[in-house]
């Protein structure tokens, strides 16, 4: 019987961030929401066949997958692994304590 790995588990030998990115509605009645997203390197990526990533348009390199509420919900109870390492009005950007997401990329 295969085991279905949920969107963390699947990354637990890769370097990665996570996204918030802050969308406002062009229609006031509906408010502002946010995105949440995986980021992680091309080489990550295929190295370890992860599935439902798609090459980020904004970050040459880059790999997103956008976070399903499940996967929100469990990254938001386990806010004690990450570290806040960009805050501003587009949005945030967390990275594990334990492996530098930023690091990883200067390699």
């Amino acid at each position: 019987m295969t085991t279905i790995k949920s969107t963390f588990e699947e990354l637990e030998n890769v370097c990665y961030a996570v996204g918030v990115n802050m969308t406002q509605s062009k229609f006031k009645h509906l408010g502002n929401g946010r995105d949440y997203f995986i980021m992680a390197t091309k080489e990550d990526v295929f190295k370890n066949k992860l599935t439902g990533y798609y090459e980020s348009h904004d970050f040459k390199g880059l790999f997103q997958k956008d976070l399903k509420k499940s996967d929100i919900i469990e990254f938001k109870d386990s806010q004690e692994k990450y570290i806040k390492v960009i805050h501003n009005d587009s949005g945030r950007v967390y990275e594990l304590k334990s492996k530098s997401f930023k690091k990883h990329l200067t390699k």
